[in-house]
C-alpha cells in the first residue's frame, strides 16, 4: 500500500498536507487537494474509505514503536499506555526495533501506512535527518532526535534532576571516587542525565570518571570499572541496562566485589541486592501519553 510519503512526492506537495487532506483537517487550497487526491487515486490509496472511517471514530489505532519489551521501563511504559487507550476503545500495534535505526524506519512507514491515530516512537536515532516530518501525529518518548517536526510531542522525565539527585546522594555518603556508567551518551536523555551528574560532582570533592559507550561495548567498560587501580567506591548507572553488564561482568572477576550502585531504574523494577534504585514511574508515564493521544483525538 502506497504511503502518505508516497503522494506527496507523486502531488509535490509536503508531508502536512497530503495528511491535512486525507484527514479533512487545516487551511488547504483547492488547488493541493485536487492535487493530493489524484495523485493518491494513481497510486491506489483509498482515500474516502480511510478518512471516513477516521472521522467516525472506527479507526482507533495507536502504533507504538519501541526499542524492545525486555527492558523493565519500555514495558511498564507500554503497559500504562495499552491499559488507559484500550480502556477507551483505542487499538494498539507494536513493533519493536531492537535499537536498530533501519529497523525503526521501516516500522514507522508501515505504521503511517495504517494512517493511526498516533504514532508513539521510542527512538533510536540521535538527529532526524527529514524522515520525520509534520502532520503524523508523532509523540517521541523519553529519547528525543534533533531536529524534529515542530508538531512532534515529546514525552520525558527530567532527567538533569535525577542526575544531580543521585551524585548529590552520592556525595553525602563521602564517596571519593565514582563511575558514571552511562552507556551511549549520544542518546538525549543520558546525556542530560550526565550533565545533571557531572555539574554536583564538579562543585564536590570527589573524583569521578565517565564511561559512554554502545551497547556493544558496555561489558568491556563494566571490566574496566571492576579493575580500576585506584578502586571506585561507588557507580552511577543511568539504566538498568548498565547494572546488568556489571553484574556479569563481575562473575568474570573473581575476588572482585561490586562498588555500591546507584541505578535509574522504572518504579517496578524487581529490587537488587547491593542496588540502590531512583525510580522513575514509567507506566504512569505511559498514562499520560495515552491521556495526551485521547485528548488530541477527540480534539
Amino acid at each position: 500500500m502506497p504511503t502518505i510519503k508516497d503522494i506527496a512526492v507523486r502531488a509535490g506537495v509536503s508531508h502536512g498536507t497530503v495528511s491535512n487532506v486525507l484527514n479533512k483537517r487545516g487551511n488547504v487550497s483547492a488547488e493541493k487537494i485536487q492535487l493530493v487526491e489524484q495523485a493518491a487515486r494513481e497510486l491506489g490509496y483509498k482515500i474516502n474509505a480511510q478518512a471516513q472511517q477516521l472521522r467516525a471514530g472506527a479507526t482507533r489505532k495507536v502504533c507504538v514503536i519501541l526499542p524492545g519489551i525486555g527492558i523493565c521501563r519500555y514495558s511498564d511504559f507500554y503497559t500504562g499506555l495499552e491499559e488507559t487507550l484500550r480502556s477507551h476503545g483505542f487499538e494498539l500495534e507494536l513493533t519493536c526495533t531492537d535499537h536498530l535505526v533501519h529497523n525503526e524506519k521501516y516500522a514507522v512507514k508501515k505504521a503511517l501506512s495504517r494512517n493511526p491515530a498516533a504514532l508513539v516512537i521510542i527512538s533510536s536515532m540521535v538527529r532526524n535527518k527529514g524522515f520525520y516530518t509534520e502532520g503524523n501525529h508523532l509523540v517521541f518518548v523519553e529519547q528525543k532526535p534533533k531536529n524534529l517536526p515542530k508538531d512532534a510531542v515529546v514525552a520525558a522525565f527530567d532527567y538533569e534532576k535525577a542526575g544531580r539527585d543521585m551524585a548529590a546522594r552520592c556525595v553525602r555518603q563521602g564517596y571519593k571516587n565514582i563511575a558514571i556508567l552511562c552507556g551511549n551518551s549520544n542518546d538525549s536523555n543520558r546525556k542530560t542525565f550526565v550533565n545533571g551528574a557531572v555539574s554536583v560532582l564538579d562543585d564536590s570533592d570527589c573524583e569521578y570518571r565517565c564511561f559512554a559507550c554502545d551497547d556493544e561495548m558496555s561489558l568491556l567498560e563494566s571490566f574496566c570499572i571492576l579493575n580500576e587501580k585506584a578502586g571506585f567506591d561507588g557507580v552511577i548507572a543511568a539504566g538498568e541496562e548498565d547494572v546488568r553488564f556489571l553484574k556479569k561482568a563481575l562473575d568474570y572477576c573473581p575476588g572482585r566485589s561490586m562498588p555500591d550502585v546507584y541505578a535509574l531504574c522504572s518504579k517496578n523494577m524487581a529490587p537488587a541486592e547491593g542496588i540502590i534504585r531512583y525510580s522513575l514511574n514509567y507506566r504512569q508515564l505511559g498514562r499520560r501519553t495515552a491521556e495526551y493521544i485521547m485528548r488530541d483525538y477527540q480534539g
